[in-house]
């Protein structure tokens, strides 16, 4: 582990020497956070043979003082974030767990609090933290390279985490990144297919309000779709071009579109996947509603909380 102080200068002079420290294993991972408490920023570092996570202290001058302490990383440990997840005023780390299909939580603020999983895709490598779905409390966002899309697991603020669902992306996706890309206060996914030599863009849909939590995933040139029940409902799911949106003033014109499924009883396509790609220049939407009563709700599209109303080919809900 090597790390290059910042002279404050520009050009080549930008970094001072490097300051390296040898390592017992080969790290996959790293993280900067104040594990320890002091003026300086620390490192977490996984390794994926030892299948350990640990935190080395600096010492104020490029290097590691003492011996790092080494924490159980799970199976195959590699992609890392830091925050503090249970609101304890003391750093926490978080793991995916590439060869237990898992992320894995390590709560620093009482020694001894065993590891807490939870469930994620296949072979998370990468993750990144963020208040997905705006109820103050840190969620995750993990890259499942194995599975070609995002698990999307919301917190609790415990430390306990539930797979709400899998976003699509293109070929291997390594790494990821959380930002507000559409400037409406929610923030998105931007995640790097490195098979596929591509960023996927995903935007963040969710409303106060909305039960469906629904999620899309790709694969083999079809389009399945999974959400969540609500009780005692049956659903219409639609598909329409992106390009045919148009906001109003108290709604969202959806344009034109497909009834794929109309009083579907299941909360999962995967019986009637969508083999349709869109043409070049055309990006599909797909929205859920469920139906109580004969009574259906609102399309669960998010535009400054604006419902979502199809122009034609609705289903007949």
């Amino acid at each position: 582990m090597c790390t290059r102080r910042s002279t404050g200068a520009n050009g080549n002079s930008v970094f001072g020497a490097s300051v390296c420290t040898t390592l017992a294993d080969v790290p996959t991972e790293t993280v900067v956070g104040n594990f320890s408490g002091d003026a300086f920023a620390d490192a977490a570092i996984s390794f994926s043979v030892t299948n350990t996570v640990s935190v080395a202290q600096s010492n104020g001058v490029g290097g590691v003082t003492g011996t790092p302490v080494d924490s159980p990383g799970g199976l195959s440990p590699s992609g890392l974030a830091r925050a503090d997840i249970d609101g304890d005023g003391i750093v926490d780390i978080v793991v995916a767990e590439s060869g237990a299909n898992a992320i894995r939580v390590l709560l620093r603020g009482t020694p001894g609090t065993p590891p807490i999983d939870s469930p994620a895709g296949l072979a998370p490598t990468a993750l990144v933290l963020a208040d997905f779905n705006l109820d103050g409390k840190l969620d995750v966002a993990a890259a499942n390279t194995d599975d070609n899309n995002v698990s999307l697991l919301l917190g609790d603020g415990t430390g306990h985490f539930l797979n709400t669902g899998y976003f699509g992306t293109r070929d291997l996706p390594v790494g990821l990144a959380a930002g507000d890309f559409n400037g409406d206060g929610k923030p998105d996914l931007v995640v790097a297919d490195s098979f596929s030599d591509s960023l996927t863009v995903l935007l963040n849909q969710s409303w106060s309000g909305d039960p469906l939590s629904w999620v899309s995933v790709y694969g083999a040139s079809r389009n399945v779709f999974r959400w969540g029940i609500v009780p005692g409902a049956v659903y219409d799911v639609i598909r329409g071009d992106i390009h045919s949106i148009a906001p109003q003033p108290d709604h969202v014109d959806l344009g034109p579109v497909l009834c794929l499924a109309e009083d579907f009883t299941g909360n999962d396509t995967a019986a009637f996947p969508d083999d349709v790609n869109p043409a070049e220049n055309e990006v599909f939407f797909y929205l859920v509603r469920s139906v109580i009563g004969g009574v259906a709700s609102d399309y669960t599209v998010s535009s400054n909380g604006r419902i979502g109303r199809p122009t034609s080919g609705d289903c007949n809900q």
